[in-house]
């Protein structure tokens, strides 16, 4: 890459970098404002428009809103609290950046849990990320009933069964 086009896009991604920086300078750990607040403000002005696209799919600014508030509902249903941890332990789907925006919704902490892990490595990631509640499915299931054994403190384990089609999706818990 030629000098001028390598000058061209580290300007470009220090101009980014210096927006964000001014954006989330005044967020502390117990700010009011959360990063759902400036996703439902993309919401009101985008709701018709391609929010997320993965792997041939696309999800508008009104559907991503739409399926986050379901699980936003459905973990309120559980009584589930701002400051509570909920481990999400699945692949990279449309609906996994949903499951993060409900349970922000309402101030819940969702530990993101690489995947790729199993065994001792995943306990360990359970353990420190101090979550009561965990949310696999069908790939993800297996790896984390094999884990159970090495966790320091039970976790409510709930399986999302993602329908042949776009819209219901259906959570079932066991302990």
């Amino acid at each position: 890459m030629a000098f001028k086009a390598r000058l061209k896009r580290e300007w470009r991604f220090l101009r980014g970098l210096s927006r964000t920086l001014r954006r989330v300078k005044s967020i502390s750990g117990d700010s009011a404002n959360l990063v759902c607040d400036d996703l439902e403000a993309a919401v009101a002005k985008w709701r018709q428009r391609p929010a997320l696209i993965f792997e041939g799919r696309t999800l508008t600014y009104g559907e991503l809103e739409a399926t986050a508030n379901r699980y936003a509902h459905w973990a309120l249903s559980l009584n589930l609290r701002r400051g509570q941890v909920v481990a999400l332990f699945m692949p990279n789907r449309l609906e996994y950046f949903a499951v993060w925006y409900g349970l922000s919704k309402i101030g819940v902490v969702t530990a993101l849990i690489n995947n790729q892990l199993a065994g001792l490595p995943l306990a360990h990631c359970l353990n420190i990320a101090g979550a009561t509640h965990v949310i696999v499915d069908a790939e993800t299931s297996p790896v984390f009933e094999a884990a159970k054994g090495l966790l320091e403190k039970p976790l409510q384990q709930w399986h999302v069964n993602w329908p042949a089609g776009r819209d219901r999706v259906r959570l079932s818990g066991r302990a």
